[in-house]
């Protein structure tokens, strides 16, 4: 009953917060989607896009329009380790806690948790940002959209001229990576084959801005980047032609211990179910460490060959590991080459 109260008490509240015309916008707790609108003046326009209550999935968004124009926060591109560009043009700044999850391909992962106090800082900054589009729009357009775009061409110009990187992490603090070899040359045609994406974005800015300089700035470093890249294709085909004939020179070898461990195995169940029947063993219950001391007395060269099978079977997966993150670098990288000529064909 007092959920039931609670959940009538607050959607009374939004009733009334609605039906007031002097409230521009209000904090809610509403579960799963929501995204209300809210014209604040003529030209400024606030989306708070919110998904409550479900985990990593929750998000907690507010996106800017001004003057029927989309303002993102295109620098995140370059200040975040790993980001998307599905996830960037939906908002113009994120609220939410980041904190450490895990290391995923050399990545730093992070998880997001919501608080409610979030809303007073989403309000602070709908606040600030409508007040200084009203009082200069100079000033306006400087902050919020010249600034994003220069911090994200000046990003791509470290990115391609280092291998020492900060990022923004844990409650936005940063971190710093060291990224070297093919590593390096992924994630640097990751970011600037990626900013391409943004220029469709940026051209929206030329009713209110003047922004081909960074157009053209984008364009030149992926033409620089391009052949850097090709070279890596051919340096990593070189590379798995050499793999490749290590794992077949190997294989041999590999399946006949291979076979002859499956031989053991079936051995070693056999005789678990021999004693078993005996009652040496219990059925429900088995004693593994029992079982093999019987199965090495039965089989002496056993211990032996677990050895040498281990090796063996160690080397020729690590083998297979190095092709395959290496075939994965080569399909990265020929699709950052495809949507730079892809981009420049057009």
């Amino acid at each position: 009953m007092k959920l039931w109260i609670n959940a009538f008490n607050i959607q009374k509240a939004y009733r009334k917060c609605y039906e007031d015309s002097k409230i521009l916008t209000f904090s809610h707790r509403i579960n799963g989607w929501s995204n209300p609108e809210y014209q604040l003046s003529e030209n400024f326009t606030i989306e708070l896009k919110t998904n409550f209550g479900y985990g990593s999935s929750s998000y907690f968004y507010i996106k800017i329009r001004y003057k029927n124009i989309d303002i993102t926060p295109i620098s995140e591109w370059v200040n975040y380790e790993i980001a998307r560009f599905s996830e960037i043009v939906r908002y113009t700044k994120s609220f939410a806690y980041k904190s450490f999850n895990n290391i995923f391909k050399g990545r730093r992962k992070f998880k997001s948790r919501i608080e409610n106090k979030y809303w007073q800082d989403a309000m602070d900054f709908a606040m600030i940002a409508c007040n200084c589009s009203r009082r200069n729009e100079t000033e306006f357009i400087e902050k919020y959209v010249i600034e994003e775009c220069e911090k994200m061409v000046d990003g791509l110009v470290h990115i391609m001229n280092s291998e020492k990187f900060s990022f923004i992490g844990e409650k936005d603090k940063r971190y710093e990576v060291d990224k070297k070899g093919s590593q390096l040359i992924e994630f640097r045609g990751e970011k600037v084959s990626g900013a391409i994406d943004f220029i469709s974005k940026i051209i929206e800015y030329n009713q209110i801005a003047e922004i081909q300089n960074f157009i053209t700035r984008i364009e030149d470093i992926n033409k620089e980047i391009k052949p850097i890249l090709e070279a890596e294709i051919i340096m990593i085909r070189t590379q798995l032609a050499s793999l490749s004939q290590e794992l077949q020179l190997l294989k041999p070898e590999y399946e006949k211990v291979k076979s002859k461990n499956a031989e053991f195995e079936n051995s070693i169940n056999k005789l678990r179910i021999e004693m078993e029947k005996n009652k040496v063993l219990q059925y429900n219950n088995v004693d593994a460490e029992k079982l093999m001391e019987q199965f090495i007395q039965l089989n002496p060269d056993y211990d032996e060959f677990q050895i040498e099978y281990n090796k063996i079977n160690d080397e020729y997966s690590k083998l297979k590991q190095k092709i395959e993150i290496r075939n994965q670098l080569k399909a990265n990288i020929n699709h950052f080459i495809f949507k730079i000529t892809n981009y420049f064909s057009k």
